[in-house]
């Protein structure tokens, strides 16, 4: 099948455009730039420098224009809630179509791929797929994330979103809004996609699906402890952050070594889902599933170095001393 190609050229070609964009400062500091590292800073310490990720003052040339012209389609920060009410709304529909076997179902499960790789899909397709273990407990997995996410988004920052007065001054461009929506309805199909052949042999009943509780295997236990871990890191980070005044130098332990441990914690998540949902035969990781983690730690990677010139800008470079952008020790 063709999905999982499809899939995996998307996450790939969004990765690159990312880094292409960061690449280019009027770039970056239009389209890549948003809520608090878009705003200018006002230092607060001597040593504080003037942050590089608000939209620079250019010169006025056609190019520029065009580029200002651009740069004013935004939505508010807020929308960020659209893109887990949309992966909800999409990881249920993909669960009544699965367990049903319904349309939409299969017409994923039956798109061909080309001749040129049919034969690598058919190798691919020998060494083993999912297991429909697998595939339910990926799709819970993304459910229980984009769940947790939503929950934080209207209840958790809620308050914090109410004082600052929502959406004002807190915006990101229409292109990376209408990016982080087509990433939540890949992932959606990503984490199962591979499993069709153990899906089509499966039959969904009450009793068949509580039959499927049982002993994990240890690509289930190794993803789901990295899912847990990493939930409950970024959950903890993302109530800190709602407690403090609005643009404050996070003190928090976690934030003591790393600028977006936030950040860290939901490549840790993604890491889990790339390995629980890994097929049998073809090593510890799904490659769909992992190309949408480089995705994840391409954008949140990028945006970190923005976290970071803002703070430097706002804090001075003493604030940013011994901590990683994202990574510990690598990044």
């Amino acid at each position: 099948m063709v999905v999982p190609t499809l899939l995996r050229a998307f996450f790939v070609l969004a990765s690159a455009t990312i880094l292409f964009i960061q690449s280019i400062p009027p770039f970056r500091s239009r389209f890549l730039a948003y809520g608090k590292v878009a705003t200018p800073t006002t230092p607060n310490t001597k040593d504080a420098k003037p942050s590089t990720t608000a939209a620079p003052q250019d010169s006025k040339t056609p190019i520029t224009a065009l580029l200002d012209h651009l740069a004013m389609y935004t939505v508010p920060h807020s929308f960020f809630t659209h893109f887990y009410i949309l992966a909800l709304a999409t990881l249920f529909l993909l669960g009544q179509q699965i367990s049903t076997h319904g349309p939409l179902y299969t017409l994923l499960r039956d798109l061909q791929a080309p001749e040129w790789a049919a034969a690598a899909g058919s190798a691919r397709r020998a060494m083993g797929g999912q297991s429909i273990h697998q595939v339910v407990l990926t799709w819970t997995c993304l459910v229980l994330q984009a769940g947790r996410r939503l929950y934080e988004c209207l209840f958790v920052q809620k308050e914090k979103e109410t004082v600052t007065k929502r959406g004002e001054g807190s915006r990101m461009s229409v292109a990376h809004y209408a990016l982080g929506l087509a990433f939540y309805v890949c992932v959606s199909v990503g984490g199962w996609v591979e499993g069709t052949d153990a899906i089509d042999a499966f039959k969904f009943t009450l009793m068949n699906v509580y039959s499927l509780v049982g002993p994990p295997s240890a690509k289930s236990f190794i993803g789901v402890m990295f899912f847990i871990i990493g939930s409950g890191i970024q959950h903890d980070c993302h109530t800190y952050l709602t407690s403090l005044e609005k643009y404050t130098l996070p003190t928090h332990p976690a934030f003591q070594k790393l600028v977006c441990p936030h950040y860290f914690a939901e490549c840790l998540v993604y890491l889990g889902l790339t390995i629980m949902s890994a097929p049998r035969g073809r090593g510890p990781f799904n490659v769909t599933m992992w190309t949408a983690l480089i995705f994840v730690g391409v954008n949140l990677g990028v945006t970190s170095m923005l976290n970071r010139e803002w703070y430097v800008g706002k804090f001075g470079e003493k604030s940013m001393e011994g901590r990683w952008n994202m990574i510990p020790l690598l990044f």
